[in-house]
């Protein structure tokens, strides 16, 4: 940003007040001391007990590709915020170094493995409403790690740098509706005119091709052409 080194913020460590700082436990001498292993067994027995009776009797499944993991990079957001504050002071913009512009191709088969390998959550799928979903993209959450380009299984991912002020906002990649199976009556996200959710619409192509494979046999065409020199064998009686 053309800031001389002298003027860039810096991070500076303090001891906390007395007001709110912990305090010791006085009684933690006289506490029972048990092992790492008893403990962390104890605890998830006890968060098992609990689950079992709080749970119903059919649980209800969440996916978690509509759930936008809290994980928000302290180093970057850090960063972000000494450049808001040297944008603030001396009237600069900030760098579009800092952030990438994310696109998704038509290839894109919303397997939702981008979003589940981005360490920030930058990337994304909400449901607005019940009829749709949407893969949003938050270019100043990204880290340009590349994680989602080279785990998309059809490298339909791509991150490219930003020439503008769009990282201000988020950016929606795609939006798909949401329509019932019309074989198996489960809901998926649809292109176009798709009635079928993917594993019904493989199992039919599989029933198809295992159709044709042993029931629509080509015929045999070729004839052996006649020779010239064939001979008749004849019976009595015949």
């Amino acid at each position: 940003m053309g800031v001389p080194p002298s003027r860039l913020p810096r991070i500076r460590t303090a001891a906390l007040p007395p007001a709110v700082a912990p305090q010791a436990d006085a009684h933690a001498d006289s506490e029972i001391r048990i092992s790492r292993r008893a403990f962390f067994g104890r605890l998830t027995r006890g968060a098992g007990e609990a689950a079992s009776s709080l749970l119903p009797a059919q649980a209800v499944v969440i996916d978690p590709r509509l759930v936008r993991p809290p994980r928000r990079s302290r180093a970057r957001s850090r960063l972000l915020a000494a450049c808001v504050e040297l944008s603030r002071a001396r009237g600069l913009p900030m760098p579009y170094a800092l952030f990438r512009r994310a696109s998704a191709a038509a290839a894109c088969c919303n397997r939702g493995v981008c979003a589940a390998v981005c360490p920030t959550g930058a990337l994304f799928t909400r449901a607005p409403d019940e009829t749709a979903q949407e893969r949003v993209f938050s270019a100043v959450d990204c880290i340009a790690c590349g994680a989602c380009v080279s785990a998309c299984p059809e490298s339909a991912s791509q991150l490219d740098e930003c020439m503008d002020e769009g990282w201000r906002s988020e950016a929606v990649l795609w939006r798909l509706a949401v329509r019932e199976c019309e074989e198996c009556g489960a809901a998926f996200t649809a292109r176009e005119e798709e009635t079928l959710c993917d594993p019904c619409n493989k199992s039919r192509n599989l029933a198809r091709d295992m159709f044709r494979q042993f029931f629509s046999r080509p015929v045999q065409t070729s004839e052996v052409a006649p020779s010239s020199n064939h001979e008749h064998v004849t019976t009595q009686g015949g």
